[in-house]
């Protein structure tokens, strides 16, 4: 079990650089460049960037405040996924306790399952998107490695979760 206060310090951990290109058309929020940690996502893949989340955008003519509000959902949807895979999707996972403390204590840990989570995401977005000629530059390499890297991030950060031992049959003792 973890709490809203929880996942919001981890929303905060890791964030995007404002791009310094003068002909870049938005202006970034806060809530999206906000870096508690000091990593960004374009610290994770080159391609990262928030010129390439503009080619991945549902709709060519978003307002800057769709534009921040999509990052915004991209960030806190790697959040979420970074839990399921690093907490709840181990076969051990108690609900009752208190991973929250857990979490604080090794936030280091989960600000690189969140920044490969997201890289993966943002990846998979532009490979899959009609819209520009750079994905043609896109290695499936790319995926691939972060993924080992992922793997190798949650293996790290997760728990030590108590194993539960069922013991069928008779007793032996």
């Amino acid at each position: 079990m973890y709490v809203q206060a929880t996942i919001d310090i981890l929303i905060d951990r890791v964030g995007w650089v404002t791009p310094v290109d003068s002909t870049f058309p938005y202006v970034l929020e806060a809530r999206n460049t906000e870096s508690t940690s000091g990593r960004d996502f374009q610290f994770y893949n080159g391609y990262i960037t928030g010129k390439n989340i503009i080619e991945i955008l549902p709709n060519k003519n978003e307002t800057e405040l769709e534009f921040n509000q999509y990052l915004y959902d991209l960030r806190v949807q790697s959040v979420l996924e970074s839990l399921y895979l690093v907490i709840d999707k181990d076969p051990n996972y108690n609900p009752l306790f208190d991973h929250d403390t857990y979490i604080s204590e090794r936030l280091g840990l989960f600000d690189e399952v969140i920044g490969l989570v997201h890289a993966i995401k943002v990846l998979s977005l532009l490979s899959n998107s009609i819209r520009s000629n750079r994905i043609e530059r896109l290695k499936s390499m790319d995926i691939v490695d972060l993924q080992k890297r992922l793997d190798d991030a949650i293996a790290v950060a997760t728990p030590p979760f108590d194993k539960i031992i069922i013991v069928i049959g008779t007793k032996i003792w």
